[in-house]
């Protein structure tokens, strides 16, 4: 995988964090605690899954392509 494509999929990454962070503060209004309790997910370990798994991606592509 090039360089280029890895910024993209990083931009993508960090989008999508912050997608999900604006996300969380729509959901709770400034009264509402989020507690473990009331947050079924938690946001920032959703987000180091997905960015581990498109690690994971990256790494089986690359495997996958033939030597230059």
């Amino acid at each position: 995988m090039d360089h280029q494509q890895r910024e993209l999929r990083r931009a993508a990454a960090q989008a999508f964090a912050e997608s999900l962070n604006k996300l969380e503060q729509t959901i709770w209004s400034p009264e509402d605690e989020p507690t473990p309790a009331s947050c079924p997910i938690d946001l920032e370990q959703a987000v180091a899954e997905i960015e581990q798994l498109i690690q994971a991606q990256e790494a089986t592509s690359e495997k996958k392509l033939p030597p230059e």
